[in-house]
């Protein structure tokens, strides 16, 4: 897992990144469709709804209730600006992100 922190001023932005083996197509479908997102990992995404337009369009909006650090949150977009240089840089995001990924490429993998 490759991290990067780069905070300048009060905008920053987290990487990381993870190893799949199983195909990009599937990952889109999950996250497009959505509807099997709960059943693949549900110890991270609790619910999603669509909040405007279809649903599977590029112009849909989607609300994502998630698990990070074992509080419940949810989600339309995720960006972050600190209020101050003192705030905390969001780095629990990075763990939940990378959950998120191999476990669901373990899902993925082992309905291939």
């Amino acid at each position: 897992m490759a991290q990067h922190h780069t905070i300048s001023g009060l905008v920053g932005k987290l990487v990381t990144e993870s190893e799949v083996n199983c195909s990009a197509d599937k990952y889109y479908g999950i996250f497009k469709q959505h509807v099997d997102i709960r059943k693949a990992i549900p110890h991270i995404f609790t619910a999603v709804k669509v909040t405007e337009g279809h649903g599977t369009t590029s112009a849909c909006v989607k609300q994502w209730d998630y698990i990070v650090e074992g509080k419940n949150e949810l989600v339309h977009t995720i960006e972050y600006e600190k209020i101050n240089k003192d705030s905390p840089v969001p780095v629990d995001y990075l763990g939940f992100f990378q959950s998120a990924i191999e476990d669901l490429n373990s899902y993925i993998c082992a309905s291939q």
